[in-house]
């Protein structure tokens, strides 16, 4: 077949243009995945506490890392968990934090405020696995079928009183047991004890004084009324707003008495040796009531929330809760994990929670929190240390 010298050049020119067209597309795809950055995994961001809370957070962390690819920062609370609230609100609608872990007040506070993202078993099948009291809905913190919003990382509770007895048996006397409010007021105490800040667990120290005395979250009055008496003695010698700085002046001796000391301050202390005793109730109040709860984790409805979906669903894993939990100090969450037996001489007996223990009403708490700070620095704050 002979071509003419018109179709021959049209035919090369056909051919000329196929071969621009696959070469621009084959340099196309060679600068697209073989000279092209490679695509950078997001970084999730959670904001937890420091110390072994922290360490223990970032292990479980390097781990995540390894498996999905995400890099993970840690963003340490400034004192208590309820400072997250601030950061979030002030960058809204941007989400520079993708994860919280929080007391169960302020995760009501964040999903009140619309800043979370409600936690579903298809999403997160690890809730499952998660003993049930230890879940914060929204908005009835009480309704199981109302949407989740928190998963406890653990169970928390402990000392009413605990105290340090090589230096307080050389102030009180041989073998004390301080059990009993009476106690608390003796001036021989006088610059010895220590309490948490209100907004340490979103108002306990109010509402746990207003439970020995007939009170609670909807009346705190018997809480004032028995902190202004204690404060009133000069008896407490600091307010505790970091959990480092509660570990530090038990441990030093500054304040050998605390006045609520949660499990997770005496264990990691006993394990390095210091001398403690505890009780779980005080004897002479007519009361005898022990706050039971739950520090939760949570997930910020921003950009990154499938990241920490994987992330929650993760850190909650019975073996991670198994090893997150003997660092803190603390029982596990996960049906599925098992307590250390170190812990459990630190740990409210069964016991003593089904008789004495109650969950806070976490929802009354966080809308009274910012009243009943600003009464704490009126009333309360300017008699310490008098």
């Amino acid at each position: 077949m002979k071509f003419s010298s018109s179709a021959i050049t049209k035919i090369v020119a056909m051919y000329l243009v196929v071969a621009l067209v696959v070469g621009f597309a084959v340099g196309f795809l060679v600068n697209r995945y073989l000279f092209a950055p490679p695509k950078v995994p997001e970084t999730l961001v959670v904001a937890t506490w420091g110390a072994q809370w922290g360490e223990a957070t970032a292990r479980i962390a390097e781990n995540f890392t390894k498996l999905y690819g995400n890099p993970v920062q840690l963003e340490l609370h400034a004192g208590a968990s309820g400072v997250v609230i601030p950061k979030i609100a002030n960058a809204w609608p941007e989400v520079k934090i993708d994860v919280v872990f929080v007391s169960p007040g302020v995760c009501y506070q964040l999903a009140d405020a619309g800043y979370l993202v409600p936690l579903k078993r298809e999403e997160i099948p690890v809730i499952d696995e998660i003993k049930t009291p230890l879940m914060i809905h929204y908005p009835d913190a009480t309704d199981p079928n109302d949407p989740i919003y928190g998963i406890g990382i653990y169970q928390t509770g402990g000392a009413m009183v605990a105290w340090r007895p090589s230096i307080v048996d050389k102030i009180l006397g041989p073998n004390v047991t301080i059990n009993k409010w009476s106690q608390l007021l003796d001036p021989r105490l006088k610059g010895k004890i220590m309490i948490p800040y209100m907004g340490m667990g979103v108002g306990g120290i109010l509402v746990t004084t207003a439970y020995q005395f007939g009170g609670d979250e909807s009346n705190p009055e018997p809480g004032w009324t028995h902190l202004k008496e204690l404060a009133e003695t000069g008896n407490i010698g600091a307010v505790w707003t970091t959990e480092a700085d509660a570990m530090r002046l038990f441990s030093t001796g500054e304040t050998p008495v605390a006045f609520i000391f949660n499990q997770w301050h005496m264990f990691p202390l006993a394990k390095e040796g210091l001398d403690i005793k505890w009780v779980p109730y005080l004897e002479d109040t007519p009361e005898k009531v022990v706050p039971v709860t739950a520090d939760v984790v949570a997930i910020v409805n921003g950009p990154r929330q499938e990241i920490a979906k994987k992330f929650v669903n993760f850190f909650l894993q019975a073996q991670n809760n198994e090893y997150y939990n003997k660092m803190v100090g603390a029982p596990p969450s996960n049906k599925n994990a098992r307590i250390d037996p170190a812990l459990e001489p630190w740990t409210l007996s069964t016991d003593v929670v089904e008789n004495y223990g109650r969950f806070p009403d976490v929802a009354t708490r966080a809308k009274k929190i910012d009243e009943w700070t600003t009464r704490w620095d009126t009333e309360i704050a300017p008699l310490i240390g008098k």
